[in-house]
């Protein structure tokens, strides 16, 4: 059940620092609407808001947008992932501008059918009580707006929370992207900022109940200093490390869960919630 506690906590890993010093952005930081402009226009790709003047999509300088770059981006508008989507998906195509941009990418190979990782994708409320009942965790996840699945908030009850929004997902399930916001302590860094989840899984070849996935993570420093440690390895194995105790709490509770231990804590599960668990495992049962 790894891929549900990266992705769930990749919501959290946020890209610029609250102080009065560090949170400024670099002199030549673009607003977000000159970015968004310059962007679809050095990257080819129709102004699906009609906003951008000749003026606005003139070349920022600081900003430099490759060809590996722009065709990440292009691939989003052949998604139809348009900034005319939503209100989340405008921020996120502004965001793209920005000068800064770091990706970090994650592979794993998961003990569960792909249609019981999606099951648990697609309900991770769900997820985040299993954890609790069975680990003594504190974690939460809800569907703020009843009518909305698509946006989901939670927390580690420690040093991590955020809110995020699913705005694409691939016909069979086996693709999906996400734009969120979140908040983060890693060493004496207190974080908060913006990032786009790109998240691919498929079934192991010639190995029944395994599924491999992917994930890669972008996010948008808001200045150099940030940016530079962003880069930082001290930084980088931290933040895996955060990631590894929600996969180790998540991971745990899923298999003792599926093997038939008794809870250790005492959670209240919905009667929807109980009928996504045992589709879980019925699931898990075809492994």
């Amino acid at each position: 059940m790894r891929a549900l506690p990266r992705l769930s906590l990749a919501f959290t890993f946020l890209v610029s620092i609250q102080s009065p010093v560090l949170a400024a952005p670099d002199a030549d930081q673009p607003s977000r609407q000159r970015a968004y402009c310059n962007l679809v226009k050095t990257c080819q790709v129709a102004d699906r808001t009609g906003a951008c003047t000749e003026q606005l999509s003139a070349p920022v300088a600081g900003v430099e947008l490759d060809q590996a770059y722009c065709g990440w981006v292009r691939s989003f508008d052949r998604k139809e992932i348009l900034p005319t989507l939503h209100s989340d998906a405008t921020e996120m195509w502004q965001y793209m501008g920005t000068k800064y941009h770091v990706m970090y990418v994650v592979a794993d190979t998961v003990p569960m059918n792909p249609e019981a990782l999606d099951l648990m994708m697609r309900n991770i409320p769900v997820a985040a009580k299993l954890v609790n009942a069975y680990r003594g965790t504190e974690y939460s996840a809800e569907f703020p707006i009843a009518e909305d699945s698509a946006f989901f908030r939670g927390s580690n009850g420690k040093s991590l929370r955020g809110r995020a929004r699913q705005l694409w997902e691939r016909p069979d399930h086996r693709e999906r992207v996400y734009y969120g916001q979140g908040r983060v302590q890693i060493l004496t860094w207190k974080l908060v900022g913006n990032l786009v989840i790109e998240f691919r899984s498929w079934p192991l070849a010639g190995k029944a109940g395994k599924t491999c996935y992917s994930a890669r993570f972008t996010m948008f420093p808001s200045n150099s200093l940030i940016n530079s440690v962003m880069n930082m390895g001290m930084f980088r194995s931290v933040a895996v490390g955060k990631i590894q105790e929600v996969l180790d709490d998540v991971m745990k509770a899923s298999q003792e869960y599926s093997s038939g231990k008794l809870a250790t804590a005492q959670v209240e599960f919905s009667p929807q919630e109980l009928k996504v668990l045992q589709q879980f495992e019925t699931l898990m049962k075809k492994n």
